[in-house]
């Protein structure tokens, strides 16, 4: 099917949606009005691939409506907490961090570099 009847039967399929949409009259309004404003404003889009990625959009749209009842678009969200970084290797507390860390905190601290020295350094030995 080329790209004009698919548009032209995505909007005959939201706007039938719409009409019997049978939640609330502001959902039911929602949908009529959002499908033609965003067919009005995408009228121009003249590249193929810009029209396949507005179809397909209109198509999740509508089947997210169908199935779910949900007449809004679908939310994407950024996640809202900060990230944890991960160290392959554990640090040596510096300067500046040896007067946040607690005495206990400084030993673990100061063992863990030991051992990543030993380690170390068995690594660097020649294989016998």
């Amino acid at each position: 099917m080329t790209t004009a009847p698919r548009v032209l039967s995505l909007y005959r399929a939201i706007i039938k949606l719409g009409k019997s949409w049978k939640g609330e009259v502001e959902e039911k309004q929602y949908i009529l009005s959002e499908a033609r404003k965003v067919f009005r404003e995408h009228r121009d889009a003249n590249s193929k691939e810009e029209v396949e990625s507005l179809i397909e959009e209109g198509e999740h749209r509508l089947n997210y409506a169908q199935h779910y009842g949900i007449a809004y678009p679908r939310l994407h969200h950024a996640s809202q907490f900060k990230r944890r970084v991960y160290m392959d290797v554990p640090q040596q507390a510096s300067a500046d961090r040896e007067a946040v860390l607690l005495p206990s905190d400084q030993d673990t601290a100061a063992k863990l570099a030991a051992a990543m020295q030993r380690r170390k350094a068995k690594l660097e030995r020649p294989k016998e």
